[in-house]
């Protein structure tokens, strides 16, 4: 057995730490400490309040304004007030648009302030955090924003002016005054816009009721209402220019000369209108002397006739009436100028003297009588027509007078719109053109339409002489062109 050492175990004596190296490494365990869990570290989250609050307040505020701006020149699904006629469904839609135009603007003049000072919150939470070295908030900008100092308006009088600049320490900075900012100011300034936006509307966009032509007051549609009740009325006939042509001229003569014998200076004919066009339109007088010779007291006066008695309005319907008007000018000429033949394939003359031979008179009118002097167009035409007329007479002394007028007439014809709704029951002034692009459009400008027998799906039975007799109105009703021949009648 081999003698060894004595071997005896080293006992490590570790020495008391002072509290500066406790605390050293406790320090360092800590830093070596774990990482927190994911879900214990802060992170930056989108907030989406914004997002929810613009597509809530923009559609409430654009619709609005666009419903008003589409309602200013046509009806909702409408193509016009005017050349539309309105059903039942479409009188409802119409008022029900303009009831939730309303709700629409009662509901944004009240959500306009909290949703917008909603939004400047939102901004104003960016708009402080810092983003640049140059960029500058002071603690009371701060608290300003953060007591949403736009709409309040002590915050804003603390910091008016804007312009003022502001004491730093012992140092003067160039900057917002106190607690204003740009951004405060800014937002009171969008606020203050957003919050007038109902007065100005209310201001400047007002609103009217309109008459418009429904169903019941037109006569094209009127085998559409099966025995609904109409709001029409006819007013008169309006001969068309082929029925005109067709008239016998001894049926003219005779209506002229019973109107003649029946003529008073003391009234305006019935179907006498006054030229409204006319620079002085005629007015009757109140002074006795010129009431009594009624339109006569103003020769110089434009005056035309039509078919329909003076004055005669349409209401909502816009229609069109024929007019004719003459202006005559008469000139003294020799009595050897007279015509010793009134030229013309029958030319119309006349001439008279009385027994005593006192009064002799001598008329010549050139051309054809009995011819029909116009087209059939509806469009203006003119005709000029010339008389010459001699008398022969003596004075209060019988001292013998004489004397040879050449009068020109010119003679107008065309037609011309009737008062109603749409012209404030004012007619209109002579058309040069009669313009209707479509005589089968469903809507236009005008609403008149030509007879049933015009109608493009009629059954007419047709006689053996030419005669046609309407033995079934159906299909679209038509509307005169400028021409209408009674040759395009379908049958």
């Amino acid at each position: 057995m081999s003698h060894g050492e004595n071997k005896t175990p080293h006992v490590l004596h570790e020495q008391p730490e002072s509290q500066h190296t406790l605390i050293h490494h406790q320090g360092r365990r800590n830093a070596a400490s774990p990482k927190p869990r994911a879900s214990e570290v802060p992170t930056l989250r989108y907030r989406h309040r914004a997002l929810w609050i613009l597509a809530f307040y923009v559609p409430l505020l654009v619709v609005p304004w666009a419903l008003t701006c589409v309602l200013t020149y046509h009806p909702v699904g409408l193509p016009s007030y005017v050349q539309t006629v309105f059903t039942q469904s479409n009188l409802s839609t119409q008022r029900r648009v303009v009831d939730v135009l309303a709700v629409l603007n009662s509901v944004v003049s009240i959500v306009t302030i909290p949703l917008i000072s909603a939004l400047l919150a939102q901004a104003a939470v960016v708009f402080t955090q810092r983003r640049g070295k140059t960029q500058s908030v002071s603690v009371r900008q701060t608290f300003a924003l953060a007591d949403a100092g736009w709409s309040n308006p002590s915050i804003l009088l603390e910091s008016w002016p804007p312009w003022k600049t502001h004491a730093a320490g012992n140092a003067t900075q160039s900057g917002w005054s106190g607690s204003g900012s740009g951004f405060l100011w800014l937002a009171a300034l969008f606020l203050l816009l957003c919050s007038v936006q109902q007065p100005i509307r209310e201001g400047f966009v007002s609103t009217e009721r309109v008459l418009v032509m429904t169903t019941g007051d037109n006569p094209a549609a009127s085998d559409t209402l099966f025995g609904k009740a109409r709001r029409y009325m006819s007013l008169g006939y309006d001969a068309e220019p082929a029925d005109i042509a067709m008239i016998p001229e001894g049926v003219v003569v005779q209506q002229l000369e019973k109107s003649l014998a029946s003529l008073s200076m003391a009234e305006v004919p019935t179907h006498l209108w006054p030229d409204l066009q006319n620079p002085s339109p005629f007015e009757l007088s109140n002074a006795p002397y010129l009431k009594q010779l009624g339109p006569w007291a103003r020769p110089d006066t434009g005056f035309f006739v039509a078919a329909l008695p003076n004055g005669t309005t349409t209401g909502v319907l816009r229609q069109r009436a024929m007019r004719l008007n003459s202006t005559v000018r008469c000139t003294m000429i020799e009595k050897s100028v007279f015509p010793s033949i009134c030229e013309g394939q029958a030319p119309f003359t006349a001439s008279f003297r009385n027994e005593s031979a006192q009064f002799g008179v001598r008329i010549c009118v050139p051309g054809q009588r009995g011819k029909f002097p116009w087209r059939l167009s509806r469009s203006r035409q003119d005709a000029v027509e010339d008389i010459f007329v001699d008398v022969d007479t003596v004075d209060e002394k019988e001292a013998p007078v004489s004397y040879t007028q050449h009068c020109s007439v010119k003679t107008t014809r065309g037609y011309f719109e009737l008062g109603n709704y749409r012209n404030n029951n004012v007619p209109g002034a002579l058309l040069d053109e009669w313009i209707e692009p479509d005589p089968f459009a469903k809507n236009a400008k005008f609403n008149d339409y030509l007879s049933e027998l015009w109608r493009d799906a009629n059954i007419l039975d047709i006689a053996r002489n030419g005669t046609a007799t309407l033995v079934g109105a159906g299909g679209r009703w038509r509307r005169p062109s400028d021409e209408d021949k009674p040759s395009d009648i379908r049958g």
